[in-house]
C-alpha cells in the first residue's frame, strides 16, 4: 500500500505541475497537445494562447504539424492570440503562418520535414516552395512585365502598396518589368493590379481609318495636337499617322483610344466648304439671314457654328417689315387673331428642307456645315456650306423668296341717321345679301304694297349686319344718295398677305394736362397732343382654302361738346371703337356696325334785336331741340390680287366702278337671292320683287 500511495502522490504532483503550466501558457487547454479527437483521420486543435513565449508557441506548432522547426536565436517575446474555433491540421498551418507574420517573422522551408522561423527581412532571401500553390502563404519571387504602359508611371503607386504588404519591389526600366518578392498571395494581388492597369491599354495593334472628304494629314495633325495637350507619356500616347495618297489614318493605341479616335475622325471628316451668293427677288436679305442664324447657337466646333433651336421669325420680317404675328415657320398661329386651322383654314405643310424632329433648319448631320451672311446693299445672301448643306439652303431660299399674294381692301365708313330708320332699300337691291337684325323684324307684318323693303327696315334700332354679295358701286351710290347719311371715309389700300395696313385721318389736338404757377406769378401749362379722327387698321391673311381672315381695328374719335362738362377737368372725347376678327370669301363684303351715338342739338331762330328783349323777346324767338341718333357702320370688301398682279376671277366678275343712280336702279330688276335665317324667306323674296317692279 505504501508503494501504491507513493505512486499516487507522484502522479498528483505531475498533474499539478501540468496545471500550473496550462495556467501560465494556455487559456483553454491543459497542454499544447491535441485537445479533441474526432477520429483518426481528422483532429481538431485549440488555437488560443495568452502571454506564451514564442519558442513555446513554435514548439506547440511543431508537435501539431509534425515538423522540425528551427527558431532563430534573435527571436524573443511573447504571443497572445485567441481562436474561438478549433482548427484541423491544414487550418493550423495558415494560423501558424499568419501569427508569425503578424509578429514580424516568417517561416522558411528548408526541406520536407524542417522549417526555419526567421525575421521577415531575412525571409525575403529564401522561398518556401511546398508545392501547394493554391495555399498562397509561401515566399515567392515573381516577374510582371508591362506591355502597354511604362512601369515608371506605376512604380510610386506599387511601391507604397508593397511597403505596407511586406513585399519587396524592384523595377527594371530596360525590360519594363517589375520583380516582386514576398508572400505568394500578396504578390499575386499586386501582379493582378499591374495586369489590370496594363491590359486597359494592352491592345496596341494598329488600326486603319479611311477618310472620304477631308485631308488625312490635316485630321492626323489635329488628333496629335489633341492628345499632346493631354500631357500623356510617350509610351501611353497613341501613334497617329495620316496618308493623303491613300486617304487613310493609321492609329496605334489601346482599343478605347482607337474607338475615341474613330469617333473624332467621323466628326472631322467633312467636305471643304463652298460659297455662293444669292440675290433675293422679294424677301429681305437681312431678315432671311436672321432666319438662318437664329438657329446657329450652342457653341463652335472646328470653327463652324452649330445649328440648334427653333426659329421665331415671321413672314412679315422675312418680307422686310416688322412682325405682327410672331409666326413660326412651322405654325399658323398669329397673335392678332386665331390660328388658321381654328378659323376654318388648313395648316400649311412644312417647308421642304426643314427638320421638324431636330427643331432646326437642317438635319443633325449638317449642323456644323453652314454659315450665312447678309449684304444689305445688294439684298443678297452669302452662304458658305458643305455641298449637302448648300443643297438644303438653296431649297429653303427658293421656297421662301417668292412673290406673295396681295389683298386689295376697300372700306366705307358711314354714319347712318336713325331718324328714318336704316333706309337703305336700294343698297340691298343688288344680286344678293344676307344679315341679321339685332332686335328682330316682324317680316310677316312689316311689308306693305307701296314700299315693302323700306317699311321692313323701319324701326330697327340696332344693326343689320352680316355679308353683302352685291355690287360695291351700287352700295356706295345708295349710301351717298341719302343726304342724311354721312360718309366719313372710303379708304382703299393694297397690302401684302399677312401684313397690316393702316389708314388714319384726323387732327393732332393739344390737351391741357396740368398747370402750375411760378414764383413770378407766371402760369406754366403742361400740354399733351392726341390724335383724333378716323383710325382704320386691317390685317388680312389668305388661307389655303381661298378665304380671307380679316383682323379689323377701327376707332373714330372727336371732341365732345363741353358746355355741360366742367371745363376744369379737361377735354372730353367721343370714342367709338371696333375690334373684330372675321373670315370672308374673296370679293365678299362684310358689314359691321351698331355703334350708336345719341347727339342732342338745340337750334335758336330769332328776329334781330327784338329777339334779345327780355321777356318780350320770346315772342320774336324760336328754339328747337333735336335728338339725333347716328349708327356707325363699316363696309369692308377684300379682294385677292394674285402674284401675277391680276385679281381673282370672282373679284373681276363682281368688280365695277361706282355706278350712277340709274345703273343701280337697273340692277334692282335682276334676280335676287337672300341669305337670311328668317323663317319667312318667301315673303321677303316677294316683297323685294314687288319693290323692284315699282321702281320701273
Amino acid at each position: 500500500m505504501n508503494k501504491i500511495s507513493r505512486i499516487n502522490v507522484l502522479f498528483l504532483i505531475f498533474m499539478m505541475s501540468q496545471g500550473v503550466y496550462a495556467e501560465k501558457g494556455m487559456v483553454d487547454d491543459a497542454s499544447p497537445l491535441p485537445a479533441k479527437k474526432n477520429d483518426e483521420k481528422s483532429k481538431k486543435y485549440s488555437a488560443s494562447f495568452r502571454e506564451v513565449e514564442i519558442k513555446e508557441f513554435v514548439a506547440t506548432a511543431a508537435q501539431i504539424l509534425k515538423k522540425n522547426i528551427i527558431i532563430d536565436p534573435s527571436i524573443t517575446g511573447q504571443i497572445s492570440v485567441r481562436s474561438y474555433d478549433d482548427l484541423d491540421e491544414n487550418q493550423y498551418v495558415d494560423f501558424f503562418l499568419n501569427v508569425m507574420e503578424a509578429y514580424g517573422y516568417s517561416v522558411v522551408k528548408i526541406d520536407n520535414h524542417t522549417l526555419n522561423v526567421v525575421p521577415l527581412a531575412q525571409s525575403l532571401r529564401a522561398t518556401w516552395a511546398e508545392g501547394r500553390k493554391g495555399r498562397g502563404k509561401n515566399i515567392v519571387v515573381r516577374l510582371a512585365k508591362m506591355n502597354a504602359l511604362s512601369g515608371a508611371e506605376l512604380e510610386p503607386i506599387l511601391g507604397a502598396i508593397s511597403e505596407n504588404s511586406a513585399v519587396k519591389l524592384k523595377y527594371y526600366s530596360s525590360g519594363n518589368l517589375f520583380i516582386f518578392t514576398g508572400r505568394e498571395d500578396v504578390v499575386e494581388r499586386l501582379i493582378d493590379i499591374v495586369n489590370q492597369i496594363d491590359n486597359a491599354r494592352a491592345d496596341n495593334s494598329p488600326a486603319v481609318f479611311s477618310v472620304s472628304q477631308a485631308k488625312a494629314s490635316d485630321i492626323a495633325k489635329a488628333l496629335q495636337s489633341t492628345f499632346k495637350n493631354l500631357s500623356l507619356e510617350d509610351k501611353s500616347a497613341p501613334l497617329i499617322y495620316g496618308n493623303d495618297a491613300t486617304r487613310t489614318i493609321v492609329v496605334k493605341g489601346s482599343a478605347q483610344v482607337r474607338e475615341e479616335i474613330r469617333r473624332l475622325i467621323s466628326a472631322m471628316d467633312v467636305p471643304d466648304q463652298q460659297s455662293r451668293v444669292f440675290f433675293l427677288k422679294y424677301a429681305d436679305a437681312v431678315q432671311m439671314a436672321k432666319l438662318f442664324t437664329n438657329n446657329l447657337s450652342g457653341g463652335f466646333e472646328s470653327g463652324m457654328p452649330l445649328i440648334t433651336g427653333n426659329s421665331a421669325m415671321s413672314m412679315d420680317s422675312l418680307m422686310g417689315q416688322p412682325s405682327q404675328g410672331n409666326i413660326d415657320l412651322r405654325s399658323t398661329a398669329n397673335s392678332d387673331g386665331q390660328a388658321a386651322a381654328a378659323s376654318g383654314g388648313t395648316e400649311p405643310a412644312p417647308v421642304a428642307g426643314f427638320s421638324n424632329d431636330s427643331g432646326g433648319l437642317f438635319s443633325d448631320t449638317l449642323l456644323r456645315q453652314i454659315r450665312v451672311h447678309a449684304d444689305r446693299d445688294n439684298n443678297a445672301l452669302v452662304i458658305s456650306a458643305s455641298p449637302a448643306a448648300m443643297q438644303q439652303a438653296v431649297s429653303i431660299i427658293q421656297q421662301l423668296d417668292v412673290r406673295h399674294e396681295q389683298v386689295l381692301v376697300e372700306a366705307i365708313v358711314v354714319e347712318v341717321q336713325q331718324a328714318e330708320g336704316l333706309n337703305l332699300g336700294i343698297a340691298w337691291g343688288n344680286k344678293n345679301y344676307g344679315g341679321s337684325n339685332f332686335n328682330g323684324v316682324n317680316v310677316g307684318n312689316g311689308f306693305n304694297q307701296a314700299n315693302p323693303l323700306v317699311d321692313a327696315l323701319k324701326g330697327t334700332e340696332g344693326l343689320i349686319a352680316g355679308f353683302y354679295h352685291g355690287s360695291w358701286g351700287s352700295l356706295f351710290n345708295a349710301l351717298e344718295s341719302n343726304k342724311r347719311n354721312n360718309i366719313l371715309a372710303t379708304p382703299s389700300v393694297v397690302t401684302l398677305d399677312n401684313h397690316r395696313a393702316e389708314f388714319n385721318v384726323g387732327q393732332d389736338v393739344p390737351i391741357l394736362t396740368g398747370s402750375q404757377t411760378t414764383n413770378n406769378d407766371n402760369i406754366f401749362n403742361t400740354v399733351q397732343r392726341r390724335t383724333i379722327g378716323i383710325k382704320f387698321s386691317i390685317l388680312p391673311r389668305i388661307n389655303q382654302s381661298g378665304t380671307i381672315l380679316l383682323n379689323i381695328s377701327q376707332e373714330i374719335s372727336s371732341l365732345s361738346d363741353t358746355s355741360q362738362v366742367n371745363s376744369n377737368l379737361g377735354s372730353v372725347f367721343n370714342i367709338r371703337t371696333v375690334n373684330n376678327v372675321v373670315q370672308v370669301q374673296d370679293d365678299e363684303t362684310v358689314v359691321i356696325g351698331g355703334l350708336l351715338d345719341d347727339e342732342k342739338k338745340e337750334t335758336a331762330n330769332k328776329v334781330p334785336l327784338l329777339g334779345d328783349i327780355p321777356w318780350l323777346g320770346n315772342l320774336f324767338r324760336y328754339t328747337s331741340q333735336n335728338n339725333d341718333k347716328r349708327n356707325l357702320m363699316l363696309f369692308i370688301r377684300p379682294r385677292i390680287i394674285r402674284s401675277n398682279g391680276v385679281e381673282s376671277a370672282q373679284a373681276r366678275q363682281g368688280a365695277s366702278s361706282y355706278m350712277t343712280a340709274d345703273e343701280a336702279a337697273r340692277n334692282l330688276s335682276a334676280s335676287h337671292t337672300i341669305e337670311s335665317p328668317d323663317a319667312n324667306v318667301n315673303a321677303i323674296l316677294n316683297g323685294i320683287q314687288k319693290f323692284s317692279m315699282s321702281l320701273r
